[in-house]
């Protein structure tokens, strides 16, 4: 199978497994398990990406219509029904304002999810997409690859009414927050093949201090991370801009006191 340089390998390889598992499809939670066993694929080599690759048996279009139509993935795209997860506390001197966090592992990864925004004491919660029915919060069954095991002690509902919300639905969601609020910095290759190694060049990511100015928090819906991850996309032809280390269907309130409000 070809993909286009702006499809989402993690999108196709989830539909594919799941149409070639038949139907009816599995369970909501275990097509999240499926979700979370594909964004692994990140980190994998070249050639191991291609015999994935290679072994999708539809087309992308096909496959990406067919999470939005199947009742246990079509609600990936919806905004509604969030629950708190934690304060986002700091430990010493967070990273400097709207830079991409370093992850502390042997990958070398970095993310962009805003979890650290502000250096002035103001601390950010999580909240995360609950399933269907009451299911409990998609944490709890799917991460990014690069995310730091976490399990929930307890959640609780979280209503959003009052709350300005910036919700990333798609890559033209994505693409669009850049444009408006944009930060430039080098991303520096190596040798290595993971995907941080494999992006190079300017990058532009949101400017979150100049984002909390217009909104109290952003979302990314399920859906929008199953299409918009580490998919690498061009900015006025000049510079690039990736969403990467982000959990799907998490949201971040900028400043965890609006909740309480």
């Amino acid at each position: 199978m070809y993909l286009q340089s702006d499809s989402s390998v993690i999108a196709v390889v989830t539909a594919n497994a799941l149409l070639v598992s038949g139907s009816p499809w599995p369970s909501p939670i275990e097509c999240l398990e499926v979700l979370d066993n594909a964004s692994v694929l990140v980190f994998l080599d070249e050639q191991d990406r291609k015999r994935v690759i290679e072994s999708i048996q539809y087309d992308a279009d096909d496959l990406l219509r067919a999470l939005r139509s199947n009742t246990s993935t079509s609600w990936w795209w919806e905004t509604r029904d969030l629950e708190f997860l934690r304060i986002v506390e700091t430990k010493g001197d967070p990273p400097q304002s709207a830079e991409p966090r370093v992850v502390g592992n042997m990958r070398g990864a970095w993310w962009c999810e805003p979890n650290f925004w502000n250096r002035n004491g103001i601390v950010s919660a999580e909240l995360s997409q609950s399933l269907p029915d009451n299911g409990g919060p998609v944490r709890l069954w799917c991460q990014d690859e690069s995310a730091q095991p976490f399990n929930p002690l307890s959640t609780s509902p979280v209503s959003l009414e009052s709350l300005r919300l910036y919700v990333i639905n798609s890559p033209q969601d994505w693409r669009s927050l850049v444009k408006r609020y944009p930060r430039k910095f080098v991303i520096r290759g190596d040798s290595s093949d993971s995907f941080w190694f494999r992006t190079t060049g300017i990058e532009i990511q949101p400017d979150w201090t100049q984002v909390a100015k217009d909104y109290d928090g952003i979302h990314l819906t399920i859906g929008g991370y199953v299409t918009t991850a580490y998919v690498s996309m061009e900015i006025d032809n000049q510079y690039q801009t990736t969403l990467s280390g982000w959990n799907p269907g998490e949201a971040v309130i900028f400043d965890s006191t609006r909740l309480m409000r």
